[in-house]
This record gives structure tokens, sequence and C-alpha cells, in this order.
């Protein structure tokens, strides 16, 4: 991923998890605005304050490959290099962490946003989401990499 923050190359991991989440999938792979990498990130970031704080590196995402195949396996270790979280196009999430409590952690953070995420696509005069000024004052408050606020930026 061209825009990704390196930090997570750099943190300890011992657990990998692997689920199906419904609302992350349709929101991932099933929403034609949301196939790139940008705009995932950023409908996402927007609908739950968490995920910066808690995945600052922003969320992977690999295009489509078959389950099982090498592919696969090249597109999602080429990810999980640069993200804890990686979205595999058209089928689950792939997270890495210290532990599996952290993995299902995260992964509730992505999925919760994903769920509002769909929503206020479905809706969008009714959902607001975080705003980027709002999302700055987080990334000002955590010390956080303020390359994040370049992939979150409105176009």
């Amino acid at each position: 991923m061209a825009n990704s923050i390196n930090i997570c190359n750099k943190l300890p991991s011992s657990a990998v998890f692997h689920s199906h989440p419904i609302s992350l999938i349709a929101t991932a792979s099933h929403i034609k605005i949301n196939n790139s990498y940008k705009e995932l990130n950023k409908i996402l970031y927007t609908q739950k304050e968490g995920l910066v704080t808690n995945i600052p590196e922003l969320i992977g995402l690999t295009k489509y490959e078959p389950s099982g195949s090498k592919a696969l396996i090249k597109e999602s270790l080429a990810a999980i290099n640069n993200h804890r979280v990686v979205i595999w196009g058209h089928h689950g999430v792939l997270i890495r962490e210290k532990t599996i409590e952290r993995c299902v952690d995260l992964l509730e953070y992505v999925e919760d946003a994903a769920s509002f995420s769909l929503r206020a696509l479905l809706n969008p005069k009714q959902f607001t989401g975080l705003n980027f000024v709002e999302l700055q004052k987080s990334i000002k408050l955590y010390k956080l990499n303020p390359a994040i606020l370049e992939v979150l930026r409105s176009k």
C-alpha cells in the first residue's frame, strides 16, 4: 500500500486472527466507492473515534484473490507488514496483535465503524461522522503520526 504508515513491523505480535465480519466485508468490498485504500479508510475512520487511537497505521486492503491461493498469501504478507488489520477483498479480515483478545478488540472497533459506515452511506443526510478537525484533535492529543491525516483528508 503506497499510502500506509509504516509502524506495524516495529510492533511485537504473537497472535493472528481471521474472521468474516459482515458489515466490514460489505463496506470494503460491495460498495463501489470503498474499493480503494484511501476511500475505505476515510469512511471507516470518520465513523468511530477509537479507530485512530487503536489502529493509527490505518487498515490495509487487498484485492480479491481466491481463498487459500498463493496470490492471497502474497497480498496478505505484503499488507500485514504495514498494517495490523488487513481486509481481504470480498472475503474477510486478518488481524495481528499481541494477543487474541486484543485482535478481537480491534475487530470490534472495525466492525462497529463498518456498521456505522453502511448506515451513513445508505442515508448520508442523517449520519455525519467525525470531521477532519475532530480527527486532527485525537491525532494531536495522542501524538500519533500526522501522515494519517493525508489519507483521511477530504477531496
